[in-house]
């Protein structure tokens, strides 16, 4: 029987590079990049300033651009970035795409950087770390949609990933199952907010590095070292205070002033203040119309042994 030789297949999704929209015939499709924020990382860029990611996205897109031109023409640039990729990476890997649209045909589609021509996707990441599970999520849907649009799988998810101070690497994901990433495009149909599974089978160090683990260990002892250390200080200091506390009252003294510091002795007041368990106990029904429930979001116990 004869061979069928595995081809890729060319969507009919027109991207609009100014808008950075997609369309497949009248109909607008969602991207993946806003899904995966919205639905696995709500909370990915709070507290980074616009300025800083504004600098991030434009050296990515820099990136991004060189790696295209050179895929598609053979130009290679000079810049420091594509350097590092020519010098590290660029033997061994032949693309045979730059920007390969996948699609569902219904409602989402989405370009990967770049297919090899062994079929692996590669995504180019210039993030100042590795963002690894993020990573894993993005590749893994465009791994399924990838797999709707050509009927068979990439060999592999990779990324390689040259950050603004040359580091580098090429990351090889392990993707996530086709029902959980058909379960996350499904949520968002259906406009309920995904919940992602719960598994004990992943080792947590395929998808957070050993080094990031050992480093989060080293700081955790030496903020134990401190807080002792602080303890410590907090002490005698303390002591001191109520010392001189002491003192001042004693002789009639309230205010100490040098050019350096002042010191000043607080008189006593009565401060009012709800005794909530004779509360809850003498009037049940006004404690509990007063009670208030906050989100409390998950977080880490890191613990030395």
């Amino acid at each position: 029987m004869k061979k069928v030789m595995q081809q890729l297949k060319k969507s009919n999704v027109v991207f609009d590079e100014v808008s950075h929209t997609y369309h497949l015939g009248g109909k607008k499709l969602q991207g993946i990049t806003s899904l995966i924020r919205k639905h696995i990382f709500p909370d990915k860029f709070s507290g980074v300033p616009q300025s800083v990611l504004d600098a991030r996205a434009e050296y990515g897109h820099n990136f991004h651009k060189e790696m295209e031109l050179y895929i598609n023409t053979g130009i290679e640039s000079s810049s420091d970035a594509f350097n590092v990729f020519r010098e590290n990476y660029k033997e061994g890997i032949r693309f045979i795409a730059s920007e390969y649209i996948v699609t569902d045909n219904e409602d989402f589609a989405s370009p990967i950087d770049a297919v090899g021509d062994d079929f692996t996707l590669y995504d180019f990441k210039t993030s100042s770390g590795k963002d690894v599970e993020y990573w894993r999520w993005q590749l893994s849907v465009y791994k399924y949609l990838f797999e709707l649009q050509n009927g068979f799988s990439p060999k592999a998810l990779k990324v390689i990933w040259i950050n603004k101070d040359m580091k580098h690497d090429i990351v090889e994901l392990q993707p996530i199952d086709g029902e959980v990433i058909s379960a996350l495009l499904r949520a968002e149909r259906d406009g309920v907010l995904f919940s992602p599974p719960k598994s004990n089978d992943v080792n947590i160090t395929d998808i957070i590095s050993v080094e990031r683990i050992e480093a989060v260990a080293k700081l955790e002892a030496e903020i134990c070292k401190r807080k002792e250390e602080l303890k410590s200080i907090e002490t005698g200091y303390d002591k001191l205070k109520k010392d001189i506390l002491t003192a001042m009252v004693g002789n009639g003294i309230t205010k100490w002033e040098t050019d350096k510091m002042s010191i000043t002795v607080k008189a006593p007041y009565e401060r009012p203040s709800v005794d909530s368990a004779k509360l809850k106990k003498d009037y049940p029904d006004i404690y509990a119309g007063c009670l208030k429930t906050s989100m409390v979001r998950e977080s880490l116990i890191v613990k030395l042994k």
